[in-house]
């Protein structure tokens, strides 16, 4: 595991600590309640499921992806990932 992702997680343990962000497994839960997923999405998207992913663990951003993700699961950006996006259409 390189430093970065050692950090990244490290900052994602204490983001979900203290109820910063959804917990990416609680975000693909909610595309499979939609009647999605990572798969669906980046197919819709023209991009790859890894895309996806990355951007529902936090290692990307991508308005365009979390907007989609927003958009199918009918959860706000705000909600889904607080303060890294906001909520515009």
């Amino acid at each position: 595991m390189t430093m970065h992702a050692i950090a990244h997680a490290h900052e994602l343990r204490a983001n979900l600590r203290q109820g910063v962000v959804m917990h990416p497994a609680d975000i693909k839960a909610a595309l499979e309640k939609a009647g999605s997923s990572q798969t669906k999405i980046a197919q819709t998207l023209g991009v790859s499921k890894t895309t996806v992913g990355h951007v529902i663990y936090g290692r990307s951003s991508s308005r365009r992806i979390a907007a989609e993700i927003s958009r199918v699961t009918d959860l706000p950006l705000s909600k889904l990932w607080p303060g890294r996006y906001d909520d515009k259409k």
